[in-house]
């Protein structure tokens, strides 16, 4: 008996262990739930877990961490396991928070989710209460114990009608905790809806403005083309004329003395002529 309880005082659970149970737990709920059978009430429920937790513990190395072997864990310890975590989810559903009730609860709190709550749009809410533990329940709901052992019939309707009780408070709580879960969700999304406006708007500016530029540079372009153009034509007409009219320059200049008048003509210069009459006097 010594060693049973040091076992369990040594055994320790690894995460992926315990995401394993939880989803083992949640395939078997979901069963249930098609067989129109309280699954929480059921008292070979465990029994069936551990069967098949035991059938899909990996019997060869993964990479994930399953340091135990197949069989090592016991229905005692699957059991103590589930009771630990369903507690500390109800605890953590009561107080609106899902930090600070363990390690367990704050990685899987959305698979606990599922395997104790659950939408009550889409499904039933199981209410987590076992069929040897409702003398400790809180719901407030007071049986009345006869003195006589009760019959199975109306032990049957006193757990039916706790657990409806306690689905209803549930789901109560559940529902106040989602509310408050997309009431502080809400700013933050609002605030990354309005950051995605604008950036959207900054990046539409950006757009024209590009638009506009490239239009601008086609119409310079266009006018540097025009430009250049009129200046070729210009030169190739200058070239055509002087190559047509070598000497119109001279010609004309000759015409212009011939036609103008007397008083624009050239005279020989006083100095000139006196040299002339002086060769006229030697000879």
């Amino acid at each position: 008996m010594a060693n049973i309880c040091a076992r369990k005082e040594v055994f320790s659970w690894t995460d992926d262990e315990v995401e394993l149970l939880l989803r083992v737990t949640l395939d078997y709920k979901t069963t249930k739930i098609q067989e129109n059978v309280d699954w929480e009430s059921y008292k070979l429920k465990y029994s069936d877990i551990e069967d098949l937790f035991q059938a899909q513990y990996p019997k060869t190395d993964t990479e994930k961490d399953f340091p135990h072997g197949v069989g090592t864990i016991t229905k005692a310890q699957l059991s103590a396991k589930l009771k630990q975590i369903r507690m500390k989810y109800r605890h953590a559903v009561d107080t609106g928070r899902r930090s600070g009730q363990g390690r367990v609860v704050f990685l899987f709190f959305e698979l606990c989710e599922e395997v104790w709550g659950g939408s009550p749009a889409t499904r039933t809410i199981s209410s987590g209460i076992e069929a040897g533990d409702l003398e400790e329940s809180s719901s407030g709901l007071s049986l009345e114990r006869s003195n006589d052992s009760p019959q199975p019939e109306s032990r049957e309707s006193m757990t039916a009608a706790v657990v409806k009780h306690r689905r209803d408070l549930l789901k109560a709580k559940l529902n106040i905790h989602r509310s408050d879960r997309l009431k502080r969700k809400l700013p933050a999304d609002h605030a990354v809806q309005e950051d995605i406006k604008i950036k959207k708007r900054m990046l539409e500016l950006m757009e024209q403005t590009s638009i506009r530029n490239s239009d601008s540079m086609q119409q310079m372009n266009a006018s540097i083309v025009n430009i250049t153009s009129t200046i070729q034509d210009g030169f190739s007409l200058m070239r055509e004329l002087i190559h047509a009219h070598p000497h119109s320059s001279s010609g004309g200049y000759r015409q212009f003395q011939e036609h103008s008048p007397p008083f624009m003509r050239r005279r020989p210069h006083p100095a000139s002529r006196l040299l002339k009459c002086k060769c006229r006097l030697f000879k």
